[in-house]
């Protein structure tokens, strides 16, 4: 069991602001003209949880690592933070062997290759280094602290730096999750809902585990009111063999008719 280290103080500070038209549904249906308030809560706690870096810069002349303040032996010092020490740069040197407040640091941060490197968050990104956002002018509180551009429109959206409105992303994603397990967070796989994943192009027999379901990083099912509703869109025989448990009703259908699907 943990301890809370600092009792009086709040564990996680998030401000929303009250001007922003917020979407309050928990749909995923957000209006064209809305923000969704559910995504953003989300991204903001998992920052919370400690997905966010200790790096600052005023893009003139040097970068730092902040840290969090310790008092050790009477003296105040500054230690990286969890996160921080996991990141490194596109050759694999980690960020933090550079020097504090040094041009040589800042030039790493605004590179556009600066890597969160955990066991996690490797086997949930195909066993490759997570890409962080880096941009060539640094972005205070962006810059680092978010997963790179490339996994826009991806299962793994919910923390990259910005958000444009009707857009809902509401799970995680499993490169989010590993990099949490990575800073010592504990997961309990009974959480995940159970949705079933399929890929629409792939035409074998497709297995795979929650948070790499069936060979693809693709979400293809419509939820309505009285269930959900899988639609496997290629040919083929789909043996589902790993132990899914379906909690409500659900109709399986092929888009062509060409599709034999078995639960067992």
């Amino acid at each position: 069991m943990g301890y809370d280290i600092y009792s009086a103080e709040p564990d996680i500070i998030a401000q929303f602001n009250s001007t922003v038209v917020w979407y309050y549904g928990t749909d995923g249906n957000t209006p064209p003209n809305q923000i969704d308030f559910v995504t953003v809560a989300l991204h903001e706690i998992c920052h919370g949880l400690g997905f966010a870096s200790s790096a600052a810069s005023d893009n003139t002349a040097v970068g730092t690592f902040i840290g969090r303040s310790f008092t050790i032996d009477d003296e105040k010092v500054l230690l990286p933070t969890n996160f921080d020490i996991k990141l490194e740069n596109a050759g694999g040197t980690k960020v933090t062997a550079f020097p504090n407040y040094s041009l040589a640091l800042l030039n790493v941060l605004r590179s556009g290759a600066v890597y969160f490197d955990g066991t996690k968050a490797r086997a949930a990104n195909g066993g490759n280094r997570v890409p962080l956002y880096a941009p060539d002018t640094y972005d205070q509180g962006s810059s680092i602290s978010h997963l790179a551009e490339s996994y826009n429109g991806s299962p793994h959206a919910l923390m990259t730096y910005s958000l444009p409105a009707a857009e809902s992303i509401h799970d995680l994603g499993a490169v989010t999750i590993g990099i949490l397990e990575d800073l010592d967070w504990p997961i309990n796989q009974n959480c995940f809902p159970t949705y079933l994943f399929v890929n629409k192009d792939y035409g074998g027999i497709q297995q795979g585990t929650i948070l790499n379901p069936y060979q693809t990083l693709e979400l293809a099912h419509d939820q309505s009111t009285n269930g959900s509703t899988i639609f496997f869109l290629s040919s083929g025989v789909h043996d589902e063999t790993n132990n899914q448990v379906l909690n409500r009703k659900v109709l399986l259908r092929s888009a062509n008719g060409g599709n034999t699907v078995i639960i067992r």
